[in-house]
């Protein structure tokens, strides 16, 4: 049992929370309508906007870590600045693995993958059905798990484990 006193404050602190609460679901909901009206306001995101499976703040991540598009001679140039281009280390006498140079901004290669994620996971995305589809045309890898060979960061099978413990 308490004190009247001190279930007067735990109230006093809880309406305080909830009035915080309210006012950061407001500022939000602004800024949220503030990115759409960017988003819809600049011709540079027309051909990111047709894809239905992108959503205006996955958009204006994109957009203001590109920064000015004319910067970019080739889209290369913007898959080099994401790290998403490839790298061999070798040298005269060996060659290693292929693998994502990784040298850009780590923030645009995380927004296109969740972006890449989200798109595969539905399945009514275009996306999401060439991937459920692809799978399966591929030959058998030698572990038996093709599935494994179309996804990035996932794993599907006991015998792969999800890398990032999920």
């Amino acid at each position: 049992m308490s004190s009247g006193r001190a279930r007067s404050a735990r109230e006093t602190s809880l309406r305080i929370l909830c009035d915080q609460l309210e006012h950061t679901t407001a500022n939000l909901e602004r800024l949220e309508a503030e990115i759409e009206h960017l988003v819809d306001a600049d011709p540079k995101v027309k051909g990111m906007a047709g894809i239905k499976e992108l959503g205006p703040l996955t958009i204006a991540v994109v957009r203001a870590e590109l920064g000015d598009l004319d910067r970019f001679a080739r889209i290369d140039h913007v898959v080099a600045y994401a790290g998403l281009d490839l790298r061999v280390r070798q040298s005269g006498k060996w060659k290693g693995q292929t693998k994502l140079s990784k040298r850009g901004s780590g923030r645009l290669r995380r927004i296109v993958y969740l972006a890449a994620w989200r798109c595969i996971r539905a399945r009514t995305s275009p996306f999401g059905i060439y991937y459920q589809r692809m799978p399966r045309s591929w030959h058998e890898k030698g572990d038996g798990c093709s599935r494994c060979d179309a996804q990035v960061a996932d794993r599907c099978c006991p015998s792969h484990p999800d890398p990032r413990g999920v």
